[in-house]
């Protein structure tokens, strides 16, 4: 999400009402196939090298640690997303709250999580050396100060990842979800944001508007059914047998019916956090 956190704390309060006026949108359930390829190949496309030509992309088993820092009075702390995507795919993630990242065990920890008011450039990169054990070469780029959300793969053992999501007092609740969601859904698919003029999913950015009053008109404010279906596809059990690029992409179109299926089985656990514009299911009230 690339904006001044003074516009979004100024202006987003608009956002509930400009959401209504545009759930006319909610997108047909034959257009999701195709959305979720394009998103799927933007999303991915960046991990094909020379090197690795068909590289693994189902690098979660499951039993990851998520050690985090988090605002217990947000509207949705990080923990109890973290919980209600476990939960929602069957896995046996484990959590660690603690009053400091420096304190993450560095021998289990494979999600550092950030959420709140965003430290001081040097605090965040020594924060980071000292997971690490070293400085970033491109801090700037990699941790930019505008940005009110990150995920950052880290250099090391295993496939560890930092994510920070903005929270504090006089944020649209709306806003601090969705920027809470985008990154965990980074970082869990370890997915690159892709351009998009649609509404489809968390993953696609639509930059055209430079007023962040106005972002959420045309970029979701939470999960669409493609990044269920794309979380099934990396996650789930119905594709447990799938680990590298090209299976997956061959399961997405040869086998989409039997993955949204499956994708719908996790829709109510996670409707809360839907985006009604580009949800294909039922939301209970």
């Amino acid at each position: 999400m690339r904006a001044s956190h003074l516009k979004i704390m100024t202006l987003a309060a608009l956002l509930c009402g400009g959401l209504a006026a545009l759930a006319s949108t909610l997108l047909a359930r034959d257009d999701i196939s195709s959305q979720a390829e394009r998103i799927f190949d933007g999303a991915f496309a960046s991990k094909m090298t020379e090197q690795i030509g068909d590289p693994i992309l189902r690098v979660r088993t499951g039993t990851e640690t998520f050690c985090i820092q988090q605002d217990t009075a947000a509207g949705v702390p990080a923990s109890t997303l973290i919980s209600d995507l476990s939960e929602a795919f069957g896995l046996d993630w484990r959590q660690i709250e603690v009053d400091d990242l420096a304190d993450c065990p560095a021998d289990k920890t494979t999600f550092y999580v950030l959420q709140g008011a965003r430290p001081a450039q040097g605090d965040l990169l020594d924060l980071v050396a000292g997971i690490v054990g070293s400085t970033p070469p491109n801090p700037d780029a990699m941790f930019p100060d505008w940005a009110l959300g990150l995920s950052v793969s880290l250099p090391g053992p295993g496939h560890r990842e930092f994510v920070f999501a903005t929270s504090v007092a006089d944020m649209p609740g709306d806003v601090a979800r969705s920027i809470l969601s985008e990154e965990l859904l980074q970082s869990i698919l370890r997915a690159s944001d892709v351009d998009s003029r649609e509404i489809i999913s968390l993953l696609g950015e639509d930059l055209r508007n430079t007023d962040y009053a106005q972002w959420f008109h045309n970029n979701p404010i939470g999960f669409c059914t493609v990044d269920i279906v794309l979380l099934e596809l990396l996650l789930g059990p119905s594709t447990s047998g799938l680990h590298k690029m090209a299976q997956m992409r061959a399961h997405l179109t040869s086998d989409f019916d039997a993955l949204l299926a499956a994708a719908e089985t996790r829709a109510p656990k996670l409707g809360a956090y839907a985006d009604p514009r580009c949800w294909a299911w039922e939301i209970s009230s």
